[in-house]
């Protein structure tokens, strides 16, 4: 596993894990979290339930610069992420995917 400088992971406190396939390279400043509070008014944010769901990056990924992964997510084998992106929705194996919120642009060859 190979993980770029300033790289922040957050698995949560207690059941949110974050798998990482072999091969998969992360480019510097990225954020993955597993774990997000809720967001209901009248309540501050950080007294509200933390929800944990695991993250997982199949073999073989190119996660690039400054790109935030949120919980729950998945990563499909040989997908590339953008730089800068915002992943909010799975990624199929194969994609290529980019953009705030990130969108599958196209399949690699």
């Amino acid at each position: 596993m190979q993980i770029g400088a300033h790289c922040a992971l957050w698995a949560g406190r207690s059941t949110g894990r974050i798998e990482v396939g072999a091969r998969t390279t992360f480019g510097p400043s990225c954020f993955i979290t597993a774990a997000d509070y809720g967001l209901h008014a009248g309540t501050r944010i950080t007294d509200q339930p933390m929800t944990e769901r695991d993250v997982i990056f199949g073999p073989d990924c190119w996660i690039g610069t400054k790109a935030v992964i949120t919980a729950g997510i998945t990563i499909g084998e040989g997908a590339v992420i953008g730089a800068g992106s915002v992943v909010t929705k799975d990624v199929p194996a194969g994609a290529i995917a980019a953009g705030v919120p990130a969108k599958v642009l196209k399949m690699r060859d």
